[in-house]
């Protein structure tokens, strides 16, 4: 007689751990194509997630401004048309801004930015410059000095116009490079008549360099005008011109250089002398 003992044990018990595991896989399969769904539909809604987040940056700091979203990449973010302020006068206009980010385990840094038909407007007064609804950007309570950040930066058809106290300068840049170091640009820089204590000078020019090395600038390039004359002196200046190469610090609290200087006539009441050159170094501090 045959026992229980002696009975073929089923496969009951090797089934229920199958259909466990069977279970979990499908479980981890429905999660996994629920995940892949999402970032698809994300990836798909790229351009909407990325608009509200650069309106809700913009809306946080009271800044007015309107763009438009051309590419968002895992890598790659392209801008066009952006405007930053009055529409009728922008402190900041672009036709096309392009960033590349990195990822890390810090998380998403900013490395380079791609500008081109940039148009930046500023005042200098009081010892102060602004750049408009840009200045919303900069913390006001913050007593730190103004830091280039660790990014590269091309530029391509940029213009900018500095209102001062002694004159209106239109500038126009073209280059690339790291900010904090090896920047170089070919800048030019006009303006119709500069005016300080009682001289003034007429059609100003400068055609040169501008590079960063180091985080300080580096200005080499000519100084020129059409005629200068101080009033007060009696000193009349017939196209004067400066060939400058100028350091300054990172906090532009210190300037050093050499200058090269030039005219076709300086005269004054007494006497007059033409075709003057000389040159000069100098540190201040």
């Amino acid at each position: 007689m045959r026992t229980a003992a002696d009975e073929t044990p089923t496969d009951d018990a090797n089934v229920q751990p199958f259909r466990v595991a069977r279970w979990k896989r499908r479980i981890f399969g429905a999660v996994v194509l629920l995940l892949a769904g999402l970032l698809v539909f994300a990836w798909g809604q790229r351009n909407s997630i990325a608009d509200r987040f650069v309106q809700n940056a913009f809306a946080a700091r009271g800044v007015t401004a309107t763009y438009k979203i051309d590419t968002i990449g895992f890598r790659t973010q392209r801008i066009r048309d952006l405007v930053i302020g009055n529409p009728a006068r922008p402190d900041l206009t672009a036709k096309l801004v392009e960033i590349d980010v990195a990822l890390n385990f810090s998380g998403v840094n900013l490395r380079v930015v791609r500008a081109d038909g940039v148009m930046l407007r500023g005042r200098y007064a009081n010892g102060q410059l602004s750049f408009g609804e840009l200045d919303k950007f900069v913390d006001p309570k913050s007593i730190e000095p103004l830091e280039l950040p660790d990014i590269a930066l091309s530029l391509k058809n940029a213009r900018a116009q500095i209102e001062t106290p002694w004159g209106i300068f239109d500038a126009a840049a073209h280059g690339s490079g790291l900010l904090r170091n090896r920047f170089a640009a070919n800048l030019s820089v006009r303006s119709p008549r500069v005016a300080a204590a009682d001289c003034t000078a007429s059609d100003v020019t400068f055609d040169g360099t501008l590079m960063l090395e180091w985080r300080e600038p580096h200005l080499v390039g000519p100084i020129a005008a059409t005629a200068a004359k101080c009033a007060d002196a009696g000193i009349a200046i017939a196209a004067p011109r400066l060939d400058a190469n100028i350091h300054l610090s990172e906090r532009f609290n210190r300037w050093e250089g050499a200058l090269g200087y030039a005219a076709a006539k300086l005269a004054n009441a007494q006497a007059q002398m033409k075709n003057i050159a000389a040159n000069c170094q100098w540190t201040a501090i």
